[in-house]
């Protein structure tokens, strides 16, 4: 087929909006869009070449998929070799499983479902330190190029007319929107990642060459060339520039894509996109776009100084580079499929070997962390935590009250005083991590405390929120009804809330707190611990021994501290909440644990921090003083 420069320029203008999403750049808020607008350039240029090669008879699966794997797998390959060495020498050890499987899966084309099932929201925490994420979108090209071609000869041999042809495409789009439309209120993630709601915008490509070869010549929109490409250029924009999610956006940018490609070379914006330096940027924009990501991801994986322009600079040296050495040398030499596909399988087997690498650094010299976080969750259905990441190398004592007591009596300590509790614990996993010091404090003075918290649930009243975990909505409707029972009956001398107050909504809390002043003579609000700059599942305890810290008695050891203004942010909401109820005082806690910016995260053997917000035992107890004169002031 004949070369189209302004395509070249159009993949220029979507891959370099990806780049700048991925810097979190504002000005470019549906820079994700560019993925779409690849997805409508390789349905329309696969199955032209299809339609062409088809009618001049040169067509053959084993030449097609040959240029496929010359085209695709050596600078994928070069990318994860690069995954794997980074995984099996200065990576976190315990993420090493996670690399390897990374890599697997983008070598095997399944990168799509491996993240649909893995890290779910492509906009949250776990996407975002993935650094093979963005092979998502080659698997689901990948996956099309395996049933596409065929399915299009089939219809060939079928249908002796080609509009018959663009009929079957044409419902087949429309059946994909209708899943895609749907899928995105119901099952989001899978509706992202997977092909079935995502093959509409490679058919809407595909849609578009055959009504092209349907004409013998000039563009699909010849009628309006002109126009068609300056909406197309509009929609593209304007999509990239407004979208923050998958939607009427995603339309938007395929709509706007098909216009662009189908106006053709004889309108305005086809001259545009084919200015040289557009082309230029086209013809490298596939291992720019496989490189821009694992340079963002590692740069702060590893803390690294590195400046937006300078990811940008090294983004485009890497990407020249790799044009040059791999992608183009490979994709040349007809006869270099085999020794790729050889490689590539070779590359998997690597692959599965990192993962199943050492997970665990030694830690004998440090004292053992307990958390006792799991043992005060009420959520029914709570899993084992003891085998997560955070939890490596953790005691985790395991759970001794009834599934059921999360819509009964919560847990009671002393129940041989009754089950009248004077005091009364309410949180989130904040809750639960204070909830073994605080009942050490209460039984030490003789008193009854009830516990209710619930580990990734937030303390307030109504529907659990869309990161509430192996929690539904009856089950929380169950639990704030025994929660509200229980303050109306046992009218607790002292309710204490604690919470991560640095994520809390106050419009949402407010009901809450409203319950619990009604219902009880005092109330506390419990200052979290400063939050560590470390990834949120990372295990402290993992993370000295992967820094090489060495536990010295009479010795401290700080990390710095992040979210500050967060804190403060929360702190204030704390303060707010006691002016406004003078049964309700906050305790300060906060001060115990930062100094400088910086959070104490092990004291002599003992660590301090389980992960990034989160109090060991040993954590928790440095506060036990302070909560102890607290509780004693708020029942004099």
């Amino acid at each position: 087929m004949k070369y189209r420069p302004d395509i070249d320029g159009l993949r220029a203008v979507a891959v370099l909006p990806v780049i700048f999403f991925h810097l979190s750049a504002s000005y470019c808020a549906g820079g994700f869009l560019g993925v779409d607008v690849f997805f409508v350039i390789s349905g329309y240029l696969i199955s032209s070449l299809v339609l062409e090669q088809q009618l001049s008879g040169s067509f053959t699966f084993k030449e097609f998929y040959s240029r496929r794997i010359r085209r695709i797998l050596p600078a994928l390959l070069a990318v994860v070799i690069l995954n794997l060495a980074v995984a099996a020498t200065v990576a976190y050890r315990p993420d090493r499983r996670s690399l390897g499987l990374q890599s697997a899966a983008a070598v095997a084309s399944v990168a799509n479902v491996y993240y649909w099932r893995n890290a779910g929201n492509y906009w949250g925490q776990a996407a975002e330190e993935s650094p093979l994420l963005h092979t998502w979108s080659l698997s689901v090209e990948e996956q099309f190029y395996l049933v596409h071609p065929m399915l299009l000869l089939l219809l060939v041999r079928l249908c002796q007319r080609r509009s018959t042809i663009l009929a079957f495409l044409a419902i087949s789009m429309a059946a994909s929107l209708g899943l895609f439309v749907w899928g995105q209120r119901t099952h989001p993630w899978a509706t992202f990642y997977l092909l079935p709601p995502r093959s509409w915008e490679l058919l809407a490509g595909a849609c578009l060459a055959v009504f092209e070869s349907l004409r013998t010549r000039g563009p699909a929109f010849r009628f309006a060339p002109q126009f068609a490409g300056t909406a197309g250029l509009v929609l593209l924009a304007m999509s990239m520039a407004l979208s923050e999610r998958i939607g009427a956006g995603t339309i938007a940018a395929v709509t706007g894509s098909c216009a662009l490609i189908g106006a053709g070379t004889s309108a305005l914006t086809s001259k545009l996109l084919a200015h040289p330096i557009l082309v230029h940027i086209g013809r490298i924009s596939y291992s720019l776009y496989l490189w821009h990501w694992p340079i963002i991801v590692y740069r702060n994986y590893f803390r690294v100084e590195l400046s937006d322009v300078a990811v940008i600079a090294l983004t485009y040296i890497v990407g020249l580079g790799s044009y040059h050495l791999v992608e183009q040398p490979v994709r040349r030499r007809s006869g270099a499929a085999l020794p790729v596909l050889a490689i590539a399988t070779l590359a998997f087997c690597l692959c599965i070997g990192v993962s199943k690498l050492p997970e665990l650094y030694d830690t004998e010299e440090f004292a053992p962390p307990v958390w006792y976080g799991d043992f005060y969750d009420l959520r029914p259905h709570s899993p084992d935590s003891s085998q997560s990441p955070t939890m490596l190398g953790v005691t985790v004592p395991e759970k001794e009250h009834s599934p059921t007591a999360y819509r009964s009596t919560g847990i009671v300590s002393r129940s041989d005083l009754g089950n009248r509790p004077s005091v009364v614990v309410i949180g989130d996993s904040h809750g639960t991590m204070w909830s073994h010091t605080i009942n050490e404090v209460t039984d030490s003075l003789g008193l009854a405390a009830a516990f209710w918290s619930m580990n990734g649930v937030k303390p307030y009243l109504g529907p659990p929120d869309a990161l509430a975990k192996h929690l539904d909505a009856d089950e929380k409707a169950a639990y704030d009804r025994a929660r509200e029972e229980m303050l109306a009956s046992a009218k607790p001398r002292l309710a204490i809330i604690a919470c991560r107050w640095s994520k809390v909504d106050e419009t949402q809390v407010m009901p809450l707190i409203e319950l619990v002043t009604e219902n009880c003579d005092r109330a506390l609000l419990l200052e979290q611990p400063p939050e560590l700059d470390i990834a949120e599942d990372r295990s402290v305890l993992q993370s000295l021994a992967y820094l090489n810290v060495t536990p010295q008695e009479g010795s401290r050891f700080f990390l710095p501290a992040t979210n500050i203004d967060k804190l403060e942010e929360g702190r204030r909401l704390m303060d707010v909440l006691s002016l406004r109820f003078p049964s309700v005082h906050v305790v300060s806690l906060t001060d115990l644990y930062l100094q400088d910016l910086k959070a104490i995260v092990l004291d002599g053997r003992e660590v301090v921090y389980l992960d990034d917000d989160h109090l060991t035992e040993y954590g928790a107890q440095l506060s036990k003083d302070r909560l102890r004169r607290a509780i004693v002031r708020s029942l004099e």
